[in-house]
C-alpha cells in the first residue's frame, strides 16, 4: 500500500504529460507501427520458429532435467531474507523518485526542450562544401581569353557558375559562353534547380533557360531554348519552350518555332520558311490527351524555278480505360502540290475499330484526286469490313479520269470481296497526234453457304481498236453456271488508202526503184481476200450450266460388288505328298467389304453453248444432256464461211432408257460440201431379246471424185452378226456370223456388184454332229477372182485422162509465174517514178526536224543530205533488181518449155492402145495362174491318204471331221501342272 501511495503522484504526472504532450497518442501509433512492421515480416512465426528450436535444444541438452535439479534446489533455499531485502531497497528508490518527480514538476520544459533539440543538432550537423574558384587567362598583344569557373555552397543552396571568351580583332573567332547552374534544398520536401546557358558568336548565338521544382508530391520542369543563326547567306531563328508538371494529375507541354532566309545570289537561290510546333499530354480524371499541331510556310527560288506552300496539320489521341479514339487533319498548299488529309481511327475496349481516311490531293498534271479508306473490325460478332476508293482527273499531255475501288467484308461462313477499275484517257503524241486509251477491269467475289459466285469485267480500247471480255460463275444450290464472252474490234481503213511510192535511187547503187502509183495493200496484196472487210470484229461466247439433282445414290453396294471380285494373289508353298517335294502357288485373299452407306448426287441435267463469230468464218456449238425419265444427249456444231471449203453442219443425239431392260438410241449427222454422213445406231437387249443394229450412209463430193458407201451391222440372238459394205459404184462386200445353237456356228463373206444380186465368197458351218466328232465345212466361189480381174480390165479406159490432167497442171503453174513477174515488174517501174519525189519530200522533213532541234552544225548535215538525195536519185538499184526479175523469167520460161516437151515425148512414146493391151496381158496372166495354183493345191489334198478319213475335199468346197477325244486330250495336256493350286 505504502508503495502504491508513492507511485500515484508519479502515475498522475505521467497522464497530466500525457495529455499536454499527446504522448500517448504517439506511442500508441508506435505500438500500431510496431503491431505492423511484425505483421508484415511474421515476427510471431519467426517467435514460433525460435521456441520451437529452443524445445529442441532442451531436448538435445537436457534442460528440463536440470532446471528441475536447479528447482529442487529453490525449494530448499530459504527466499524470505532475501525478499525482505528486496522489499527494502524496492522503498528507498520510490522515495528518491517521488523526490525527483517533485523537482521536475517545478522545472521548464520548453526550455529543456529547446536545449535538446539543440544537442541533437548540434550531433547530427556536419560540415559542407564551401567555395571553389578556377580562372585562366591567355593575353597577347591583340588576343585575350578568358575563362573561369566557381562552385559554392551555402547552407541550402549550391550555385556553378562557368565562364568563358575571346577578344581578337578577328570577328569569326570572336566569342562569349556563360553559363550557371542554382540547387536549392530550402525544406526536406521542397528542391529546385535552375540552370541557364548563354553564347555569343558574330554567326550564331544561344540562350538556355531551365528549371526543375519539386515539391512533396508535386513536380515542374520548364526551359526555354533560343537560336540564331546571323549570316549573310543563311539566317535562322529557333525557340524552343518546354513545360512539365504533375499538379492535378500529369500535363505537359512543347512549343516550337523556326524562321530561316536563304540568300544566294551567286548560284541563284533564295528560299524563306516559317515553322510552328505544338505538342502537348496531359493526364487527368484517368484520361490520356495527346496533342500535336504543325504550321508552316515558306519560298523557293532555285533558277528559273519558283515556289510558294503552306502547311497545317494537327494530331490528337485521347485515350481512356473504355476506348481510344485518334484524330489527323493535314492541310498542304502549294504550287505544285495541294493536299487535304483527315484521318479518324477509333477503338472500343480492343473489341470494335473503326477506321475512316480522306485525303484529296492536285498538282499540275491531276486537277483533282480523291481517295477515301473506310472500315472497322468488330470481334464480339465477329465481322471485318474495309472499302476503299480513288477518283482522278487528269490535265495536260495525259487527260481523263481514273476510278478505282475496292470492297471487302468478311463474317463467319461469309466472304464478300469486289473491286472496279477504270481509265479514260486521251493521249497526246507529237505531231500533233492523239490516242484515245480505255481500261477497264472489274473482279467480284462472293463466297457464303448458299452460293459461290464470282465475276471478272475487263476492257481494252486503243483508238479504233477494242477488246473486252466478261466471266462469270457461280455455284447455288439448285444449279452450276458459267458464262464467258470476249469480244473485239479492228478497223484496217487505213489499209485501203492508195500510197504513192516515188523513184528512188539507192546510195552507192547505179540502179534506181521504179515509182508506184496508188499501190493499196489492201487490194494488191491480197487481204481482201483473206479477212473480207476492214472492219474485223471477234464475238465468243461460252454458256455452260448444269442443273443438280436432288435425288441420291448409295455407292456402296456398287464399290461391295467390285471389291469382292478383287483378288490379291500371295505366294505360298504346299506339301503333295508326304514323300514329295514342296510345291510352291498362289493363294488369294479377298478385301473387306464397306459397310457404311455412300451417298453422291445423281446426275442432273447439262447445257452448254458455244459460238464465235468473225467477219470470215462464224461457228456455232449446242450440246445438252438431259436426264429425267430417260438420259438423253444431244449436241450440234454448224460453221459458216465465205470461204465455202469451211461451211459444214454437225449434229448427233444418243438417248438411253433403261425402264424395261436396256435401250441405246445414238445418230450422228456430218453435212458438208465435200463429205456426207449419216449414222444410226440402236441397241437393245432385255430378257427376252438382245439386238443391234447400226447403219452409216457416207457420200463424198469432192470434184474429181464422187461416190457413195453404205455400211450396215445387224445383229441378234436368231440371225447373229452380220456386217456389210457397198456403194451403188463399186457393189457390196458383207460378213455375216450366225450362232443357231451352243453347238453349231456359221459364217459366210458375201458381195455383189451393182448390176448383179448377192453372191457368197466364203462359207464356213463349224457344228459337233455327234458326242464324238466335230464337223468343219467350208465352201467358195471359184470364179470370183476371175470377176475382179474382169472388172479391173473395164477400168483401163481411165488412163486416157492422165495426159490432159499433167500438161493442165504445167500449163497453169507456168501462167500463174507469168502473172506474178508482170505484178513485180508494174510495181518497180512505180517505185522509180515516185522515188525522187519521196526522197525531195524526206529532206524537207529532215530539215524541219533540224531546224526545230537547233542543231549546231548545220552546214555539214545539210550537205550530207542533199548528198544522199542526189545518190538515191541516181541510183540504178531497180533498175539492176528489175534486169534480174527478167533474167529469172526468161529462165523459168525455158523450163516450161523443156518440161512441156519431155511430157509430149512421155505421152507420144506411151500410146493409149499399148497401155491397155499391155495391161489387159496382165489380168489374163494373173488369172491363169491363181487357176493353176488352185487345182494343185485340190490335187495334193486330194493325195494325202493319211488325212483322207478327216478331210474330204471337192473343187468348191472343204469337209473337215475331228475326233472330240483327240481335242479332249490335247487341252487337258497343256493346261495340266501338278504345282498348280488355287485358294479361294
Amino acid at each position: 500500500m505504502e508503495m502504491g501511495k508513492n507511485l500515484q503522484p508519479i502515475r498522475d504526472l505521467i497522464d497530466s504529460l500525457g495529455q499536454k504532450t499527446g504522448i500517448i497518442t504517439k506511442i500508441n501509433e508506435i505500438l500500431n507501427k510496431i503491431d505492423e512492421v511484425l505483421a508484415e515480416y511474421e515476427i510471431e512465426a519467426m517467435v514460433e520458429k525460435i521456441i520451437d528450436n529452443a524445445v529442441n535444444l532442451m531436448k538435445q541438452y537436457e534442460l528440463r532435467e536440470t532446471m528441475q535439479s536447479a528447482a529442487s534446489y529453490l525449494n530448499s533455499f530459504d527466499m524470505k531474507p532475501v525478499f525482505d531485502r528486496i522489499f527494502e531497497q524496492m522503498n528507498e528508490l520510490t522515495k528518491l523518485l517521488n523526490s525527483k518527480v517533485i523537482e521536475m514538476m517545478a522545472c521548464d520544459f520548453d526550455t529543456l526542450a529547446d536545449e535538446v533539440k539543440q544537442m541533437v543538432t548540434d550531433l547530427i550537423r556536419v560540415p559542407c562544401f564551401g567555395i571553389l574558384h578556377g580562372e585562366i587567362e591567355i593575353k597577347s598583344s591583340e588576343h585575350t581569353l578568358k575563362t573561369s569557373a566557381e562552385l559554392n555552397n551555402s547552407t541550402d543552396k549550391f550555385t556553378a557558375n562557368l565562364n568563358s571568351q575571346f577578344q581578337t580583332p578577328i570577328d569569326l573567332l570572336v566569342y562569349t559562353f556563360d553559363a550557371t547552374a542554382h540547387l536549392s534544398i530550402t525544406r526536406m520536401k521542397e528542391l529546385s534547380l535552375t540552370e541557364t546557358v548563354k553564347a555569343n558568336h558574330v554567326a550564331f548565338s544561344l540562350d538556355h533557360e531551365g528549371f526543375m521544382s519539386i515539391n512533396g508530391p508535386i513536380a515542374q520542369v520548364s526551359s526555354k531554348t533560343t537560336a540564331k543563326a546571323t549570316t549573310e547567306p543563311y539566317r535562322a531563328d529557333l525557340v524552343n519552350n518546354a513545360f512539365l508538371s504533375t499538379e492535378n494529375g500529369f500535363s505537359g507541354t512543347l512549343e516550337t518555332s523556326y524562321i530561316h532566309s536563304v540568300n544566294m545570289p551567286v548560284a541563284n537561290i533564295f528560299s524563306e520558311a516559317t515553322m510552328t510546333q505544338k505538342a502537348a499530354a496531359q493526364l487527368e480524371s484517368g484520361i490520356i490527351t495527346l496533342t500535336l499541331g504543325n504550321n508552316g510556310k515558306g519560298k523557293l527560288s532555285v533558277f528559273d524555278y519558283s515556289d510558294e506552300g503552306t502547311h497545317k496539320s494537327n494530331l490528337e489521341i485521347l485515350i481512356n480505360v473504355e476506348s481510344i479514339k485518334l484524330t489527323f487533319d493535314g492541310d498542304t498548299d502549294s504550287s505544285l502540290l495541294k493536299m487535304t488529309q483527315k484521318v479518324d481511327v477509333e477503338t472500343r475496349g480492343l473489341t470494335q475499330i473503326k477506321l475512316n481516311v480522306h485525303a484529296e490531293t492536285e498538282t499540275p498534271f491531276i486537277k483533282k484526286s480523291i481517295a477515301e479508306v473506310k472500315g472497322q473490325i468488330r470481334l464480339m460478332e465477329p465481322m471485318l469490313e474495309l472499302s476503299g476508293s480513288h477518283d482522278a482527273e487528269l490535265i495536260g499531255k495525259v487527260e481523263g479520269t481514273i476510278t478505282n475501288s475496292v470492297n471487302f467484308k468478311a463474317v463467319p461462313f461469309e466472304m464478300i470481296f469486289d473491286t472496279k477499275n477504270k481509265k479514260n484517257t486521251t493521249v497526246m503524241l507529237p505531231f500533233r497526234l492523239s490516242s484515245k486509251v480505255d481500261l477497264q477491269n472489274d473482279m467480284a467475289l462472293t463466297l457464303n453457304l448458299s452460293v459461290q459466285q464470282a465475276r471478272w469485267t475487263s476492257l481494252a480500247r486503243l483508238n479504233q481498236y477494242k477488246y473486252s471480255h466478261f466471266i462469270s460463275m457461280a455455284n447455288g444450290e439448285k444449279e452450276i453456271q458459267f458464262s464467258a464472252s470476249v469480244n473485239g474490234e479492228a478497223d484496217f481503213n487505213v489499209l485501203t488508202l492508195p500510197i504513192n511510192i516515188p523513184k528512188l535511187t539507192v546510195p552507192f547503187i547505179t540502179n534506181g526503184i521504179l515509182c508506184v502509183e496508188k499501190f493499196s495493200l489492201w487490194e494488191d496484196t491480197g487481204l481482201k481476200k483473206i479477212l473480207i472487210t476492214p472492219q474485223q470484229t471477234f464475238d465468243m461466247d461460252a454458256k455452260f450450266k448444269y442443273v443438280k439433282n436432288p435425288e441420291m445414290f448409295n455407292m456402296q453396294p456398287v464399290l461391295n460388288s467390285i471389291i469382292r471380285k478383287i483378288k490379291i494373289p500371295i505366294f505360298a508353298t504346299a506339301k503333295t505328298t508326304s514323300e514329295t517335294y514342296y510345291c510352291p502357288y498362289f493363294a488369294k485373299i479377298t478385301l473387306p467389304n464397306i459397310k457404311e452407306s455412300i451417298m453422291i448426287p445423281v446426275m442432273g441435267d447439262l447445257t452448254y453453248d458455244f459460238s464465235v463469230k468473225t467477219a470470215m468464218i462464224i461457228i456455232n456449238t449446242k450440246a445438252d444432256i438431259f436426264n429425267q425419265d430417260e438420259i438423253a444427249a444431244q449436241f450440234e456444231t454448224q460453221v459458216s464461211s465465205e470461204f465455202g471449203v469451211l461451211n459444214g453442219k454437225t449434229s448427233g443425239s444418243a438417248t438411253f432408257n433403261m425402264n424395261s431392260g436396256m435401250k441405246l438410241f445414238t445418230n450422228l449427222i456430218v453435212e458438208h460440201k465435200y463429205f456426207e454422213n449419216n449414222y444410226n445406231g440402236v441397241l437393245e437387249t432385255n430378257t427376252e431379246l438382245s439386238k443391234a443394229v447400226i447403219s452409216n450412209i457416207a457420200k463424198v463430193n469432192l470434184p474429181d471424185v464422187k461416190f457413195m458407201l453404205y455400211h450396215n451391222l445387224t445383229g441378234n440372238t436368231e440371225e447373229g452378226l452380220t456386217v456389210s459394205v457397198s456403194s451403188p459404184s463399186a457393189g457390196l462386200l458383207g460378213l455375216q456370223l450366225q450362232s443357231k445353237s451352243l453347238s453349231h456356228h456359221t459364217g459366210r463373206l458375201f458381195g455383189a456388184n451393182p448390176s448383179e444380186d448377192y453372191m457368197d465368197m466364203l462359207k464356213v458351218d463349224i457344228a459337233i454332229k455327234d458326242p464324238n466328232r466335230l464337223s468343219f465345212q467350208t465352201q467358195w466361189n471359184k470364179e470370183l477372182p476371175g470377176q475382179i480381174l474382169l472388172w479391173l480390165k473395164k477400168k483401163v479406159a481411165s488412163f486416157k485422162d492422165l495426159k490432159d490432167t499433167v500438161t493442165y497442171f504445167i500449163s497453169a503453174l507456168y501462167n500463174d509465174i507469168s502473172n506474178k513477174y508482170e505484178k513485180l515488174e508494174s510495181i518497180i517501174d512505180h517505185c522509180l517514178k515516185e522515188l525522187p519525189e519521196i526522197l525531195k519530200l524526206s529532206v524537207k522533213k529532215a530539215e524541219e526536224l533540224i531546224s526545230s532541234i537547233k542543231f549546231q552544225d548545220l552546214g555539214k548535215l545539210s550537205s550530207w543530205i542533199s548528198k544522199v538525195f542526189s545518190d538515191a536519185v541516181n541510183s540504178n538499184i531497180l533498175n539492176e533488181i528489175a534486169e534480174q526479175a527478167e533474167k529469172t523469167r526468161r529462165i523459168i520460161e525455158g523450163y516450161y518449155k523443156t518440161v512441156k516437151a519431155k511430157a509430149q515425148n512421155i505421152f507420144a512414146e506411151m500410146t493409149l492402145a499399148q497401155l491397155t493391151e499391155d495391161t489387159q496381158a496382165w489380168i489374163e496372166s494373173t488369172m491363169t495362174h491363181l487357176e493353176v495354183l488352185m487345182n494343185q493345191i485340190i490335187e495334193t489334198l486330194k493325195d494325202a491318204k493319211n488325212i483322207q478319213s478327216y478331210v474330204r475335199l471337192k473343187d468348191t468346197e472343204l469337209n473337215i471331221d475331228i475326233p472330240i477325244p483327240f481335242i479332249r486330250n490335247f487341252f487337258s495336256r497343256m493346261i495340266s501342272h501338278p504345282c498348280t493350286k488355287t485358294l479361294s
